[in-house]
């Protein structure tokens, strides 16, 4: 493909296509085991529909229309005749990983640690034949990328406040994103850096593609309950 599905609707007809004339065995990998990656995926899913689990004032709107059309979106698609694998529903990222990089896959949804892995020739199939995109939009929605990465904070009651706030400094310099760019393919978060010919030395998948995921990205629910809510999606989002 010279572009990347412009929609889910697209997504689903070329990946179904290439599983029906025998080109993949599978159209669209993506993490379904029930734990945090599932919430990631089911949240690409609300925003690509327009849809959430918290509106801006904290009222759950996961039962509102729009994700309750994603939510059918996903289970049409793991379902017989869908384009992503029942197996699916077990997997993590190694899994995920693994298929798609043995050539199993046409289409897979994960992190940008998985870039490098899959450029390597010696172990991947897809070496040099892979771009990145934002997850496509459906009905109403827009693109979507769950936001990663993990958050710093000192707690109040600290003993040491500021060797914790020196700690935080460090790790949030732009000299330390470029090298955990360039180690472990992490996309920083200083928008700063992202027109720099440092960060496009240091990351090894293409800067504007990764720009493109992070100017999509929507963050986890923000909520002090979140565990006992990121609890009910693994449960719950798509049984069979």
């Amino acid at each position: 493909m010279d572009a990347p599905p412009g929609s889910l609707s697209e997504l689903r007809e070329v990946a179904r296509g290439l599983v029906d004339g025998g080109a993949t065995r599978f159209g669209l990998v993506w993490q379904g085991a029930r734990y945090e990656g599932l919430v990631t995926v089911f949240l690409e899913h609300l925003g690509a529909f327009g849809g959430g689990i918290l509106d801006a004032r904290g009222r759950v709107i996961v039962d509102e229309p729009e994700a309750i059309r994603a939510l059918a979106f996903m289970r049409a698609s793991v379902d017989a005749g869908g384009f992503v694998p029942p197996t699916t529903l077990t997997w993590q990222e190694e899994q995920t990983r693994f298929a798609f990089q043995n050539g199993q896959a046409a289409f897979m949804r994960n992190w940008p640690y998985a870039w490098a892995l899959l450029q390597d020739g010696s172990q991947s199939r897809v070496a040099n034949r892979v771009a990145i995109a934002p997850f496509p939009a459906g009905d109403g929605g827009r693109p979507s990328a769950t936001l990663g990465g993990a958050q710093l904070a000192v707690k109040a009651h600290s003993a040491d406040p500021e060797l914790a706030w020196e700690l935080v400094a460090f790790l949030t310099a732009p000299e330390q994103m470029l090298e955990r760019a360039r180690v472990a393919a992490q996309l920083p978060a200083r928008q700063s850096l992202y027109g720099t010919v440092a960060l496009a030395e240091a990351l090894p998948l293409p800067v504007h593609q990764a720009r493109e995921a992070i100017d999509a990205a929507t963050a986890r629910p923000v909520t002090p309950v979140y565990s006992e809510l990121s609890g009910s999606c693994r449960c719950g989002c798509i049984a069979p």
